[in-house]
C-alpha cells in the first residue's frame, strides 16, 4: 500500500477518505473484521484522530457525501483503495459496486476509469491467491 499521508494534501481531505471507506465498507450492511482492522490501519496510517473517525462513521450513518479533493490524482487514488476494501473479504458485492459508482460520481470520475482500476484490483487479487496457492501446492509436494 502506498503512504496514502502523503497522498492527500490537507485533514479534510484525510477525513473525506476515512468517510469513503465506511461508507464503502457499511454498503453490504456490516462491517467484517478485515474491514475493521483496514480502516483502523488506514487512520493510523493517514494520522487522522479516534475522535475524527467516529465523526466519520456518524456522518457516513446519516449519508454524507463525499467532498471533492483538490485533485484527480487524490479522487483516483481513494477509488482504488476503495475497490481494494471491497475485495478484502473476497466478496466485491453489488451493493459496494454501487456505493463504488455513488462515491465515483460524486467525485466526477468517469465510467472507464472505474472500470480500469476494477480490473487492476481483480488482477492483483488474483495474482496474490496465486501466489498463495503456488506456495501450498509446492508446499505439499515434498
Amino acid at each position: 500500500m502506498l503512504e496514502l499521508k502523503n497522498v492527500f494534501s490537507s485533514d479534510e481531505a484525510r477525513y473525506n477518505f476515512i468517510l469513503a471507506c465506511i461508507r464503502v465498507a457499511a454498503a453490504d450492511d456490516e462491517i467484517c473484521e478485515e474491514e475493521s482492522e483496514y480502516l483502523t490501519y488506514v487512520a493510523q496510517e493517514i494520522g487522522l484522530g479516534l475522535d475524527r473517525v467516529s465523526d466519520a462513521f456518524i456522518a457516513a450513518k446519516d449519508g454524507a457525501e463525499v467532498v471533492r479533493f483538490e485533485t484527480r490524482k487524490e479522487s483516483l487514488t481513494i477509488l482504488k483503495e476503495l475497490i481494494s476494501l471491497c475485495h478484502i473479504d473476497g466478496n466485491y458485492s453489488a451493493s459496494e459496486k454501487a456505493e463504488i459508482c455513488k462515491i465515483a460520481s460524486e467525485l466526477n470520475i468517469e465510467q472507464a476509469s472505474i472500470d480500469a482500476i476494477e480490473d487492476w484490483v481483480s488482477e492483483g487479487t488474483a495474482w496474490v491467491e496465486n501466489g498463495k496457492a503456488l506456495v501450498e501446492n509446492l508446499a505439499g509436494a515434498l
